[in-house]
């Protein structure tokens, strides 16, 4: 019988997902790497092929939700070109990555953030560096791309001539916060939000 071959992109994947749910289950630090391993189905060894240690799962952990969410919303971007078009689409693409995570991944992605870049633990004297560059870096990618658009939206005439990077900052931090709210509260829905923000937005809350 031929040995079977392993999928190394998924056994790590997998190891991922059940880290995640139980580190916002249980918490980071009540976690152990037995847990995960069972809850993967794997050997507890199985997981040291894959991660050095926990801290190396979560922080891999955060580097894959943050690539998949650039590659979710950069999807929604390829195609558009107009500036109006350009701010939906990321909108869109927020909305569609948020809802590909599961709550308790999201959870447990905040906190670990939280804990990592306020408090001096051992994974932020490793990861610490990384994490802000990474969040860093992703907010000033699209906030650039938000602000070329309303650069455009005001040479066409079509946008009031305010300061476009104040204004890509604007909605990269309404799509922040929002999805902060979502986290913790399952009954918002973030794709109606986000119509009533590109509403406000696009056409003024007053009525005169």
């Amino acid at each position: 019988m031929a040995p079977k071959i392993v999928n190394k992109r998924e056994k790590r994947e997998k190891i991922i997902h059940c880290a995640v749910d139980l580190f916002a289950e249980k918490g980071f630090a009540d976690t152990t790497v037995k847990e995960i391993a069972d809850a993967a189905h794997i050997g507890k060894g199985t997981i040291y092929e894959y991660f050095d240690s926990k801290e190396e799962i979560l922080m891999s952990a955060f580097r894959y939700y943050v690539s998949r969410g650039v590659k979710t919303i950069s999807a929604e971007l390829r195609d558009a070109t107009e500036p109006e078009e350009i701010i939906t689409a990321f909108l869109r693409g927020m909305a569609k990555h948020f809802h590909s995570v599961s709550q308790q991944a999201a959870i447990s992605l905040f906190v670990f953030q939280v804990e990592s870049i306020l408090s001096r633990s051992k994974i932020f004297e490793k990861y610490g560096d990384e994490i802000l560059k990474i969040k860093s870096n992703l907010g000033a990618k699209f906030i650039k791309e938000l602000s070329n658009a309303i650069v455009c939206a005001q040479k066409d005439g079509k946008f009031k001539k305010i300061d476009h990077n104040t204004i890509a900052m604007i909605i990269y931090s309404y799509i922040s916060g929002i999805s902060l709210f979502a986290i913790f509260d399952k009954s918002i829905d973030i794709q109606e939000t986000n119509n009533v923000f590109m509403d406000i937005f696009f056409n003024g809350i007053t009525t005169f």
